[in-house]
């Protein structure tokens, strides 16, 4: 049986432990007024919160995703702005916004996107799969190093 790319993505998202939260468009405005973000960016809401992001970091914040990779649970964010990409690594937690209609099946899937993107310049582009994670050679296992602690993503269809 063939899952449909949203279930894929779930599934392998959820692999990494990242939680999953299923809003109707219209609800997102008040999903933000009940949680306190330090930073907003959604574009296609034209929702944007700025804050002062330092080497100490951010507590959250909340982006939307230019698109999704089923077969990896992987949200891929693209920006040219520099606090975007300083909001998704030095926060502690991270809420993405991904439109179940850029959930696509595999990265070669998205080429056509990245090539677009990437003729852009001082264009960034961040594949987001979970929480950050490391190990050293004793096997210990540290979360949150390299980029968030949590990682939360909220699935959404247009228009709802």
């Amino acid at each position: 049986m063939n899952k449909t790319p949203l279930e894929r993505f779930l599934k392998y998202s959820s692999m990494v432990s990242n939680e999953h939260i299923f809003l109707k468009e219209s609800q997102i405005n008040s999903y933000l007024k009940e949680t306190r973000f330090n930073y907003i960016n959604i574009p296609s809401l034209n929702l944007f919160r700025d804050c002062v992001i330092d080497e100490n970091g951010i507590e959250s914040a909340i982006v939307e995703a230019e698109a999704g990779i089923s077969e990896t649970g992987t949200a891929v964010v693209m920006s040219e702005d520099e606090k975007l990409r300083l909001a998704t690594c030095l926060c502690e937690e991270l809420t993405v916004i991904l439109y179940t209609d850029k959930i696509f099946n595999n990265l070669e899937d998205i080429a056509p996107i990245l090539e677009a993107n990437m003729r852009k310049e001082s264009n960034y582009i961040a594949f987001i799969t979970g929480a950050s994670r490391t190990a050293d050679i004793e096997r210990v296992l540290t979360i949150g190093v390299h980029g968030p602690v949590r990682m939360k993503v909220i699935l959404t269809e247009r228009g709802e």
